[in-house]
């Protein structure tokens, strides 16, 4: 569904940023930084003339664009041009250059509508009021398409730029950008026959009562991501594997408890049901007997054997059916198939712990002898201890066997001296 999220801030050197850089970033492209000194960098006096920004590497840019106004140079929509000229443009180590629109596009509009529905945002917003808009749209299919729109802060004409236009910089300008957007977004969601819309109020102003959601931005990932390999990582250290098949051990001991005591119940059902099949059929020859000869004896006989009347026993037998029923019942219910499972996928993960524990001791001796701690080892990600694997041991007696060949060199010429 579409979403509201419309942010502004200020690119400034006083961040120590360099709006070039800036730019680069957000447009996937390879910027050449021509001013003489660095001064975007606050403190610093080295010359950075000739440094090159370079994203083109960075995935997900789909569309890039430059708006001039009517009276700004051409040479402008020249990316490197533009942004060059606006750090030229700036004297003061804490100059504000640019500043940022970001917005989250609707993912019901295809690419086409998109920048078609924001470049009628940016002159409507920003170019008709003089503002220079650089601006870039991000999409990496992952249902989050979002654009980078950078604003330059100062005047324009076609001789460059001028002074700065404080009035760009009232807090007015982004309630009116914020309100504009919702306007203009809906109206595009309404002309393609889209129900969903979108509200620039805060939620309290719309009368909603759900806690709003907060932006994750790419260092919070990156970090819970470093934090997820740290955190999967610590299953390599000694004392975690000796803890997890600890638990491995334990938990199939008491799966296999459980396994013998179906199986000994299984055993009971089927002893019991063996017993019935041979009491039913012995039960229905004897009652023909009885009733065939008419024999007090054999009448008697029945009554000691089977504790019931001859004439009860076509019930009796009907009875003992509906429990040959239930118990067949009960042991195919107590299928083990689902504990045998478990228990084979617990002996798999023991081995497997077993193996990390063998390689870990391998890996370690390998990196000493490579000359690294052995702390490295605990940054080895599990598939890389499985390549060890495949090479540890002739890897090992190689090493092993270099290392000896050294010493024997340095004891040579301890005694050539």
């Amino acid at each position: 569904m579409a979403i509201y999220h419309l942010h502004v801030k200020i690119i400034g050197r006083s961040d120590r940023c360099s709006v070039i850089a800036a730019a680069a970033y957000r447009a996937g492209e390879k910027l050449h930084n021509m001013l003489e000194s660095s001064a975007y960098r606050s403190g610093e006096t080295h010359e950075s003339k000739g440094i090159i920004f370079d994203y083109s590497r960075k995935k997900g840019v789909v569309h890039t664009e430059i708006i001039l106004p009517s009276n700004a140079p051409l040479d402008y929509l020249s990316r490197v041009n533009l942004w060059n000229a606006v750090e030229i443009s700036e004297k003061r180590k804490n100059s504000q250059t640019a500043r940022e629109v970001e917005i989250v596009l609707p993912k019901e509009l295809n690419l086409q509508e998109q920048i078609g529905l924001i470049k009628e945002y940016i002159q409507d917003n920003f170019v008709n009021q003089g503002m220079i808009a650089d601006f870039a749209i991000h999409d990496k299919n992952d249902g989050n398409p979002h654009v980078h729109i950078l604003l330059t802060t100062r005047h324009v004409d076609k001789s460059g730029f001028g002074k700065k236009n404080r009035d760009w910089n009232n807090f007015d300008n982004v309630k009116i950008w914020r309100k504009n957007w919702e306007k203009i977004c809906n109206n595009a969601l309404e002309q393609k026959g889209i129900a969903e819309r979108i509200d620039h109020r805060t939620l309290e102003a719309q009368g909603l009562d759900r806690a709003p959601t907060i932006h994750v931005g790419y260092c919070p990932k990156k970090k819970a991501k470093n934090d997820e390999i740290i955190r999967q990582n610590e299953r390599f250290k000694p004392v975690n594997i000796a803890r997890r098949m600890n638990d491995l051990s334990v938990e199939h001991n008491n799966l296999s408890i459980q396994i013998d005591k179906i199986r000994e119940a299984n055993d009971k059902y089927n002893h019991e049901i063996l017993r019935i099949e041979y009491t039913i059929k012995e039960m229905q020859r004897r009652v023909e007997q009885v009733l065939k000869s008419q024999d007090e004896y054999a009448k008697n006989y029945f009554k000691s054997q089977f504790n019931i009347d001859p004439k009860d026993a076509d019930l009796e037998v009907k009875r003992l059916k509906i429990k040959h029923i239930q118990l067949s019942h009960e042991v195919k219910n107590a299928d083990l198939s689902p504990y045998l499972e478990r228990a084979r996928a617990i002996e798999v993960e023991y081995q497997k712990q077993r193996l990390l524990a063998e390689i870990r001791q391998d890996g370690a001796e390998i990196l000493k002898l490579l000359g690294h701690s052995d702390s490295r080892l605990n940054r080895i990600s599990e598939g890389n201890f499985y390549k060890i694997l495949a090479e540890v041991r002739e890897s090992q007696a190689r090493l092993i066997w270099d290392r000896w060949r050294e010493r024997q060199r340095v004891r040579e010429r301890v005694r050539e001296r």
